[in-house]
C-alpha cells in the first residue's frame, strides 16, 4: 500500500507585491476582514473558506472588496489574482513550498511554438504518486523513494537538439518549473523532459 500525494502547484506571489500593485484595494479588503469581528477572521481564515465553499460563502462586503481587488490587479497586470490555502499538516508533505495562506496568479505561462501547434490535442492532467514502493516501504524494511533525475533537451526551429542537460532529484511539477525557467530552455524553439535512472 502507498502513501499518496497529488501533484498540485500555484504561481505565487507574495503579499507586498498584491499591496503595492493595488494599495487602495488591498487596504479595502484588509480592512473589510478586521471589521468582521463576528466571524473573527483573518486572511487565512478568508483563503480557506473561499478555497473550501467560493466566494459566496463569504460576507458580501468582504466579497465586494475582493472582487474588487482581483480586477483591479488584473487591469494593472493582466494576471489574474486569486488567493488560496494549504494545510501541511492536514493533507501535505514536509516538502511542500507552501503551507497556510497564500496569494496565487493565473496568465503566466505561454506555449511554445510547438505546445500551440498542437494545443487541440493537449491537456494537462494531474495524477497521484506515491512516496512509498511496496518493496520500500519502512514497514517492510525498506527506505522512503527519492524523486528521479530528469533529462531535459532542447530543440531549434528544425526539430535539432542544441543543448541537454539534467535536473537531479525533483517531483515532476518541480522540474518543469526548474526547466522553464531555465535560459537554455527559455531561448529555445522546443524543448521535452523525460524521466532518467538514477545512478548509485
Amino acid at each position: 500500500m502507498g502513501m499518496g500525494y497529488g501533484a498540485n502547484y500555484a504561481d505565487v506571489v507574495a503579499e507586498e507585491f498584491v499591496k503595492k500593485t493595488c494599495p487602495k484595494e488591498y487596504a479595502a479588503f484588509d480592512k473589510a476582514i478586521d471589521d468582521d469581528v463576528g466571524r473573527g477572521y483573518d486572511f487565512e481564515a478568508v483563503a480557506r473558506e473561499i478555497q473550501q465553499e467560493g466566494l459566496e460563502s463569504l460576507s458580501p462586503k468582504i466579497r465586494k472588496v475582493y472582487i474588487a481587488l482581483t480586477q483591479a490587479f488584473n487591469k494593472k497586470t493582466g494576471l489574474e489574482l486569486g488567493v488560496g490555502y494549504h494545510s501541511v499538516e492536514d493533507n501535505g508533505d514536509r516538502y511542500d513550498e507552501i503551507n497556510g495562506a497564500y496569494w496565487s496568479v493565473d496568465g503566466v505561462w505561454v506555449r511554445t511554438p510547438a505546445g500551440k501547434k498542437h494545443r487541440a490535442q493537449i491537456t494537462r492532467q494531474f495524477f497521484g504518486a506515491s512516496m512509498y514502493s511496496s518493496a520500500g516501504h519502512p514497514a517492510n524494511g525498506g527506505n522512503i523513494m527519492t524523486n528521479p533525475n530528469w533529462l531535459v533537451r532542447c530543440y531549434n526551429e528544425n526539430d535539432e537538439v542544441t543543448d541537454s542537460f539534467v535536473i537531479q532529484e525533483r517531483t515532476e511539477i518541480q522540474a518543469v518549473r526548474e526547466a522553464e525557467s531555465d535560459p537554455r530552455v527559455l531561448d529555445s524553439a522546443d524543448w521535452t523532459m523525460t524521466k532518467t535512472k538514477r545512478r548509485n
